[in-house]
């Protein structure tokens, strides 16, 4: 009995041993297939272990870099993260277009997969497709339009509580990623499941932290190689807090839904108190079969658009408050527009978002240089061709096939959005902020690659049009109120790349009412 013991724990050792012998000799095998494709593709000073492992930086620091290798290397370079992790990344509009208009798997998104499951941001193949015919007429005009009046009411509560916040004093200090963090949760919820959340005056703070904190956790997750295996990081410390947090976010949509379940089944001819919201129209979505959606599907799109609709949205208002306080002669410039169009109205509605076309031009360059995305990534599941872009960096004809690439597959390719924006090759004078820039007459012979902050191709952001509409209302009904300066007594923003574009130091702006 002993020796079969010895015998058969010697004999899982072997298979353990032999299992990960294999999968070194597949990895090395895949390194010198990528290292053979990339051999024109420019890299820094590799370590053999460590790879380019210094280079890997969220800070402000790490964005200096980025825009000195932008100079250096206009269009790609590569970089290893380890001895067997290759990361190719482009940075100009034709490496953009060859990426994206590719139905390549996602992969930055892997470690929301927990949160999120399976929904529109990490599907893929037929399930995607599925997705994307079922969610499509969420976004129709006709439903944006009815989603506006809960943008207005979120906005003016944001307005009411900063003006009864103030006193006699009429200004006050704000730190605007926090502020616009719950008005935008707000609003998402009231359009997901229309109902007041509260999130502005505190009721469901502990969604809106538990949301955050989430976040936060798996941009730590991703910093952390160690944390990589969900089987060791969910025996750590942070995995169990990660949970936690998880089952609060889970526990509030599967209650909303199993609400609005309850009451369409106990009215048999169930018609909505007002126009149909997110919750609704994923509940009655059926495909050619005649199938809707699942429960489970319907949970994952649902905290797929809290997590796409709320953090990106935040990061965009609240770059573009920066902007307009950094900017006076412009925030000028958009408060006389906005005045001239609502002429009096309190609130913005549809016929008004079109006359906004400073405004917008305004929102689109604050989103240029502080992209709320600051990157986008996939991964080859298989031998992948892309056509131009990703070879040296002089580029050649646009049918050239000696500048087309035949990556083997698990190669993570990537977009560096904020790079893209800020390439002298594409944009002139590209750190000076200037709205101009997208007036239709001076976007002529611009490639539509070269600006990409809701990505682009068949993967492209489908709730961008809902994001522009939002965006457009908080800062036009913010104009019409207040007007914001630096608040100098704190530090100026430091950027902070955090799943989205952050602050590491906030940003605090001075608001003062009109």
């Amino acid at each position: 009995m002993y020796m079969f013991s010895v015998i058969a724990s010697l004999g899982l050792v072997f298979a353990i041993l032999h299992r990960i012998f294999n999968k070194i000799a597949e990895e090395i095998e895949l390194r010198r297939k990528r290292s053979d494709v990339t051999r024109d593709i420019p890299c820094e000073h590799c370590h053999w272990f460590y790879g380019n492992g210094r280079y890997f930086s969220a800070d402000e620091q790490g964005f200096k870099n980025e825009i000195d290798t932008v100079i250096k290397y206009p269009t790609c370079y590569q970089r290893w993260f380890g001895p067997f992790r290759l990361f190719v990344t482009g940075h100009h509009s034709d490496s953009a277009k060859a990426l994206l208009s590719t139905n390549t798997p996602k992969n930055e998104f892997q470690f929301f997969r927990p949160w999120i499951g399976d929904g529109l941001l990490t599907s893929n193949g037929e399930k995607w497709r599925r997705s994307r015919r079922l969610l499509t007429p969420l976004f129709h005009f006709e439903c944006l339009k009815r989603y506006l009046p809960c943008t207005n009411d979120v906005a003016m509560d944001m307005m009411d509580r900063w003006k009864s916040d103030m006193g006699r004093s009429r200004s006050r200090s704000i730190e605007m990623f926090e502020e616009v963090s719950s008005a935008t949760l707000d609003n998402l919820l009231r359009c997901l499941f229309s109902k007041t959340s509260g999130c502005q005056t505190g009721e469901a703070k502990r969604y809106l932290k538990a949301v955050t904190r989430i976040t936060r956790s798996i941009v730590q997750r991703i910093r952390n190689p160690f944390h990589h295996t969900d089987f060791l990081y969910f025996l750590s410390s942070a995995g169990r807090e990660y949970r936690r947090e998880l089952k609060i976010a889970h526990d509030f949509t599967e209650k909303a839904i199993r609400e609005r379940v309850t009451e369409i089944n106990m009215s048999p001819d169930y018609k909505p108190s007002t126009e149909y919201d997110f919750l609704d129209v994923l509940l009655m979505a059926k495909d050619g079969d005649d199938r809707g959606m699942s429960y489970k599907e319907i949970r994952d799109e649902l905290d797929t658009f809290v997590f796409e609709g709320h953090d990106t949205v935040t990061s965009g208002i609240s770059w573009a408050f920066y902007n307009l306080a950094l900017y006076p002669e412009q925030q000028e410039r958009c408060r006389n527009e906005v005045l001239s169009v609502l002429g009096g109205a309190e609130r913005v509605d549809w016929c008004h978002l079109p006359k906004l076309s400073h405004l917008t031009k305004f929102i689109k360059e604050s989103m240029r240089l502080f992209p709320p995305v600051t990157g986008v990534a996939r991964m080859t599941k298989e031998s992948t061709i892309l056509p131009r872009g990703f070879g040296t960096n002089d580029f050649g004809p646009v049918n050239d096939e000696a500048s087309q690439k035949v990556f083997p597959k698990s190669t993570r390719i990537t977009v560096r959005i904020f790079a893209l924006h800020r390439n002298p090759k594409l944009w002139e004078n590209p750190e000076v902020f200037d709205p101009e820039r997208f007036d239709p007459e001076n976007m002529t012979g611009r490639s539509p690659h070269a600006y990409v902050p809701f990505s682009s191709g068949p993967r492209n952001c489908i709730g961008q049009n809902f994001a522009m509409n939002e965006m457009k209302v908080l800062l036009a009904i913010a104009l019409t109120k207040f007007k914001f300066n630096i608040d100098t007594s704190y530090p100026l923003p430091k950027l902070e790349d955090s799943v989205i574009l952050r602050s590491k130091t906030g940003i605090h702006l001075m608001v003062e009412a009109l």
